[in-house]
């Protein structure tokens, strides 16, 4: 009998097109969804979410995911107030050689809110570990009063996990991730199906999560099983990837860029 695997290609697009594509997305849509009606309510204005840091002028990946991811989020659910695009903001900060994080001293504040008429920041105190997220988010007027919190939490995924480490610019801010804050998805121009592995008889099928950086000259880079099937078919999935080719991602302001993207293949047969 021959046994042939269809494969079909899924990039998971974050929160910025698809709020569900990884597993807390229901649960993230949930907490947007609530902080957006208690800001509603406040009479805020026009707030900007800014990368949740580690400290003063320490950018953090996983916090700029996450600030990205919730910015989107609130920005689809917004009635009475306006999200500040964080591509505008950063690309603001970025000619000033200036980070998100450096918005806590005053006069990069003052400086901040005059360009984008703001009236409120969205930050976070971010937590992670083996079973899960932690973030405690506090809106804060320009004098930095606390106007409001929210303690959310989320079980760790590999979804997330997978997203990381993340890319950045030259600089090494601010991070990129495929389809939030301005940068596009790389666009698969070839991608040969995987050969199921003729040993396993047909006995397999499932689902195989690959983590992979798309370089800027749109080959696969950094490859990594999340989530394997079986040692044979993890194996010659990603042999089979170092062969697929992209138009590379794009970040804000036009240039190719390498970004990391959550590839999920799925291995039938008949």
């Amino acid at each position: 009998m021959n046994h042939r695997a269809f494969v079909i290609i899924l990039v998971f697009f974050t929160i910025a097109t698809n709020a569900s594509a990884t597993k807390n997305g229901e649960r993230r849509k949930s907490a947007a969804k609530q902080m957006a009606k208690e800001f509603s309510s406040l009479g805020v204005k026009k707030i900007y979410v800014p990368d949740f840091c580690e400290g003063p002028s320490q950018p953090s990946a996983r916090g700029a995911y996450f600030a990205a991811t919730f910015s989107e989020l609130l920005a689809e659910r917004k009635k009475d107030f306006v999200v500040v695009s964080r591509t505008d903001a950063h690309g603001f900060l970025h000619e000033k050689n200036l980070t998100d994080c450096d918005l806590v001293r005053p006069e990069v504040l003052s400086n901040f809110s005059s360009e984008f008429s703001l009236d409120a920041l969205l930050s976070a105190a971010v937590a992670f570990d083996k079973s899960s997220y932690t973030m405690d988010f506090v809106l804060t007027n320009l004098l930095g009063k606390e106007v409001t919190h929210l303690h959310y939490t989320e079980p760790h995924d590999a979804e997330t996990e997978a997203l990381f480490p993340a890319t950045a610019s030259p600089s090494g801010w601010p991070y990129y991730f495929a389809a939030l804050d301005g940068v596009t998805v790389p666009k698969g121009v070839y991608m040969p199906n995987p050969p199921y592995p003729e040993k396993l008889r047909g006995r397999v099928s499932g689902v195989v999560l690959v983590s992979a950086l798309v370089t800027a000259n749109g080959q696969i880079d950094q490859a990594r099983v999340v989530q394997g099937l079986d040692p044979d078919i993890d194996s010659v999935a990603i042999d089979k990837m170092q062969s697929w080719r992209f138009v590379p991602a794009k970040s804000p302001d036009g240039s190719v860029i390498p970004v990391r993207i959550l590839f999920e293949l799925f291995f039938h047969t008949n």
